[in-house]
């Protein structure tokens, strides 16, 4: 008796699983899908690589490691996609930031704004957290805002402009010109542990008094230790 391939208008001779070489299954357990020709003994389903990601069995994307729903967002990129569907490489570095990172002024873009993957076209950080000077590309010291370098510090926090360089500066020589304090040799009653080296000297109006800038009488305030 003459053995025929068990699928249907097919007058092909049937081997080992009743079909045809051509229509043979998949050897993939409860698979009945036919065999590629060059599929290795799979059908066309299970012949690709399976995603890399920890229990998923999903198709991995031609010519990278993750499926579709693992891999990086970003275009041309083959990385692994984390937080908002980003890679590592693409993904903003402030601590738990989804958001893209931001392109560097004058670099190439396309679609939404996204940069081309070209070396140097994209910044360590997103928009948020990049310093609002185009050249720059520290962290802001806040969302929005601008970095360390570019900030001008005031009595009721940050005072941000353009011109925060020539503020930071300014504030910068201030410091470096400010008196340099040491610790004081006298024993103290209410507070003032430190003191300008040049403003502490006798007072000229009560024997046993001291006076510190302005006039200000310390008497109450400062005392010499016994014995001295």
């Amino acid at each position: 008796m003459e053995h025929k391939c068990a699928k249907p208008s097919c007058d092909g001779e049937g081997i080992a699983g009743g079909y045809c070489e051509k229509h043979m299954v998949c050897n993939v357990a409860g698979c009945d899908h036919f065999r590629l020709p060059e599929g290795n003994g799979r059908c066309d389903e299970h012949s690709h690589p399976r995603c890399q990601k920890h229990r998923c069995t999903a198709r991995a994307v031609d010519g990278a490691e993750w499926c579709v729903d693992h891999i990086c967002r970003m275009r041309n990129c083959t990385g692994m996609g984390r937080a908002g569907g980003l890679c590592d490489r693409h993904r903003c570095s402030a601590q738990f930031c989804p958001e893209p990172r931001a392109t560097i002024h004058g670099a190439r873009q396309w679609g939404d704004g996204q940069a081309y993957d070209d070396e140097g076209a994209l910044a360590p950080f997103c928009r948020a957290h990049c310093c609002r000077r185009n050249d720059c590309m520290q962290q802001a010291a806040r969302d929005g805002g601008w970095c360390q370098a570019h900030t001008r510090y005031g009595l009721d926090g940050y005072e941000e402009g353009e011109d925060g360089l020539r503020y930071r500066d300014r504030e910068l020589e201030r410091e470096r010109d400010r008196p340099r304090y040491r610790e004081c040799p006298v024993q103290h009653r209410r507070h003032h542990s430190i003191f300008p080296d040049e403003t502490l000297r006798p007072s000229r109006y009560r024997p046993g008094s001291w006076r510190r800038g302005f006039g200000r009488d310390l008497d109450d305030e400062w005392r010499w230790p016994q014995g001295i």
